[in-house]
């Protein structure tokens, strides 16, 4: 047929060498990814508090303020039933001074 002589690289190669190119390749992929996880998670923080800072207005301080006094508020709820409004601490400690 023809008398090409195919010539090859005969050596094997270094064992060191392709065992130290995969160390490298697989430390820098995991730092890769790492890294990667870290910058989402901080960029996906930011955003969601960049998003609660739009939703909090002033309106909703004042609302906010109302409801939390309203929760420590001691008042009646129907006076001729006898129903009274009472705050968790403050029937708490009825309670526990009642039962002791």
């Amino acid at each position: 047929m023809s008398d090409v002589e195919v010539k090859y690289y005969e050596d094997e190669p270094d064992a060191v060498n392709v065992t130290l190119g995969f160390i490298i390749t697989a430390v820098f992929l995991l730092v890769v990814v790492i890294f990667s996880y870290f910058l989402f998670t901080s960029m996906l923080s930011h955003d969601k508090n960049q998003k609660r800072s739009i939703v909090k207005t002033p309106k909703l301080n004042v609302l906010n303020q109302e409801y939390e006094f309203q929760l420590d508020d001691l008042r009646w709820v129907d006076k001729p039933q006898g129903l009274v409004k009472v705050p968790i601490d403050v029937g708490m400690q009825y309670v526990i001074k009642r039962y002791n």
